[in-house]
């Protein structure tokens, strides 16, 4: 007689509705360097409240961390990680994290979300619901740099002055409108009073250049270019407090109507 044996296996997945739904809401292009805010939202969809939600977030590779709400449980860390506690049925949370994108233009800017609930009698979080959110990275319109083109010596002391250029040229295709650039400043290093700094304004460590005292930034057209020049003299507060070896650290932005947010350039 004839005889054949069939080996057969059979596999089946059962596909669970997710307990937490997350959604990352980010812009779908930016400037380099452009100020960005992503949303986050959480919800529990499921039937039972939860004791504890963990998020947890992977930024894109060249994103700089300026604030959340709420803020995280690692405040000088990664500061990339959220802790829930008693999340109940229907109950949603926001998140709203902002900060610098500076990927190279061309780039997809890429950002990763998941969250983590309890599982099993000892209440190990495991891994729940992801997200992902992909940003288009494109050139700045404007280029814009500053330089220091004026000091006593390499090694600068308390009461020299420093002289520094701003030049800026529109590089896009485009006219930008209602230009303005600005230089902070973030050094307890800076004598303010003896800040020099031709039509600019100076308010709250930010010396700023706009039509109202320049009105050639009023429209800046494709090819445009300018400069400006200013000069700072350093404070004597560094030998009170006894700070050593001081870093005097400098800023270049930009904003105009066309942006909604502003484009940090350049530092020093």
């Amino acid at each position: 007689f004839r005889s054949s044996f069939v080996a057969e296996a059979r596999a089946s997945t059962v596909m669970q509705a997710p307990e937490l739904s997350l959604v990352i809401i980010a812009p779908s292009h930016l400037v380099s360097g452009q100020t960005t805010t992503y949303n986050l939202e959480v919800a529990n969809v499921s039937t039972r409240p939860f004791p504890e939600v963990v998020l947890l977030l992977t930024y894109p590779e060249k994103f700089e961390f300026t604030q959340s709400q709420p803020s995280p449980v690692n405040p000088q860390d990664a500061q990339n990680e959220w802790q829930f506690v008693n999340l109940g049925v229907n109950e949603k949370l926001s998140i709203s994290i902002s900060g610098k994108d500076f990927e190279d233009p061309g780039n997809d800017s890429f950002m990763q979300a998941q969250l983590f609930i309890p599982a099993g009698s000892r209440g190990d979080l495991v891994g729940g619901s992801r997200a992902f959110a992909f940003t288009q990275i494109w050139p700045s319109p404007l280029r814009l740099t500053h330089k220091l083109i004026a000091a006593p010596s390499a090694a600068v002391s308390i009461g020299d002055e420093l002289s520094y250029v701003v030049e800026y040229e529109n590089t896009s295709e485009i006219g930008l409108t209602n230009v303005q650039i600005r230089v902070n400043f973030e050094s307890p290093a800076i004598n303010f009073l003896n800040l020099t700094g031709g039509e600019g304004q100076f308010k709250n460590d930010v010396l700023m250049w706009s039509p109202i005292t320049t009105p050639t930034l009023a429209v800046v057209s494709p090819g445009e270019a300018g400069t400006f020049q200013f000069s700072i003299q350093l404070s004597d507060k560094l030998s009170k407090s006894l700070q050593k070896n001081p870093v005097l650290r400098t800023e270049a932005e930009f904003l105009a109507e066309e942006l909604a947010e502003p484009v940090s350039a350049d530092r020093q």
